[in-house]
């Protein structure tokens, strides 16, 4: 490849990572700012695979929701004095990680999309929510209801709302080259 030929490739490069817009806004539920939202922004591109971690503290999951891309591993450190447990259901298969002390963990592959509700066998009021996705465009709102999903290349995306309760919402973006999109919604009950 001639100099000129990788200086081309190089700026092509350096554009494309360049070029790319955020999304940002409030959520709202019945009118008022709702944290724990899963935000996704689905359309071209693939998801990469990460390594996350879902600790158990004070007797709750944290964080209580979580967004991964498809493949990602998730670990579950229990960072209590007591034992926990980790079951939940993934596309249609139960999986039980075990009881374990403090100090252990436990991990688990989600290798296809869909949504896992996170559950202790010894302590019925922890529960949790992770959203596996074929993107890598996500954020889960904040406590008043914020969120901004960040370096979304420029284009037309389905922005996905998923709240615990039911709520939902579905919306077609536009996203910019550069800058931000400010997108406020609300989640409402199918």
């Amino acid at each position: 490849m001639t100099k000129r030929n990788l200086a081309c490739l190089a700026s092509l490069t350096l554009a494309s990572v360049a070029s790319a817009g955020d999304v940002a806004g409030t959520v709202t539920l019945n009118g008022k700012p709702v944290a724990n939202v899963a935000i996704t922004i689905e359309g071209p591109g693939s998801a990469t695979a990460l390594n996350r971690r879902m600790d158990q503290r004070e007797r709750t999951f944290v964080p209580h929701v979580m967004v991964v891309p498809v493949g990602s591993s998730v670990t579950f450190p229990n960072s209590d004095t007591l034992h926990h447990n980790v079951y939940f259901t993934f596309n249609e298969k139960v999986v039980d990680l075990g009881t374990y002390a403090r100090g252990q963990s436990k991990s688990f592959k989600f290798d296809k999309p869909g949504l896992a509700r996170m559950l202790c066998r010894i302590h019925a009021e922890m529960s949790a929510f992770i959203l596996v996705v074929e993107t890598n465009h996500y954020d889960v709102s904040a406590k008043n209801g914020t969120y901004k999903v960040e370096k979304v290349p420029p284009g037309t995306y389905t922005l996905k709302a998923w709240h615990e309760s039911g709520a939902v919402a579905t919306h077609k973006v536009e996203v910019p080259a550069s800058g931000v999109l400010k997108f406020d919604l609300e989640v409402r009950k199918r």
